[in-house]
């Protein structure tokens, strides 16, 4: 059974941000001479803008800082937690083979924009899960590789509360734990 959906509404301004971000990466392509988004041929691709408004959506929803958004690589959010967003149904994400295969990936479905203000957190993967199946190649994407498949995604609840946990109970426990001499 699939998780139930993370309604995160969005601002226009959220939306300008992201639109601001996705650009922003697209210059950073072409100054770097580098291809666009997953290696497509186009710069301007708008995978770019759909990508930010995936991250500034888990931003919000988590409560975690979006640093370093207009640089391609590295953790998308929070220094914890991957976004995947896409705005066309059946919804999928794409896991590059090249990423930490710890990490979980949130997948963000676009498709109620612009008509509606908001996004759903369709829900999680570890990476590890999704590079574990055969790489695929979902209707409407360029290349095979791992993409989330619904039937392993878990409730964006659990991994809201775990990034909780990351950023403030294991640090006091680490705290503690020095103060006391262990």
């Amino acid at each position: 059974m699939r998780p139930k959906p993370l309604r995160q509404v969005l601002t226009l301004g959220d939306l300008q941000l992201s639109w601001h971000v996705g650009m922003q990466r697209s210059i950073n392509a072409i100054v770097s001479d580098a291809d666009g988004a997953y290696g497509g041929p186009d710069a301007f691709d708008p995978a770019n803008v759909i990508g930010a408004i995936g991250e500034l959506s888990v931003s919000k929803a988590f409560n975690l800082a979006w640093v370093d958004h207009t640089l391609i690589g590295g953790v998308d959010v929070g220094g914890l937690v991957d976004a995947r967003a896409s705005r066309k149904f059946p919804i999928h994400g794409l896991v590059v083979h090249d990423e930490n295969k710890d990490r979980p990936f949130v997948l963000v479905d676009l498709s109620p924009l612009p008509k509606n203000m908001y996004v759903e957190l369709v829900g999680w993967a570890h990476a590890k899960d999704v590079k574990a199946r055969p790489k695929t190649h979902p209707q409407g994407t360029r290349v095979p590789d791992h993409w989330m498949p619904l039937d392993l995604l878990k409730d964006v609840r659990e991994l809201r509360s775990w990034c909780h946990c990351q950023l403030v109970l294991e640090p006091v426990a680490e705290t503690m734990v020095k103060e006391l001499g262990g």
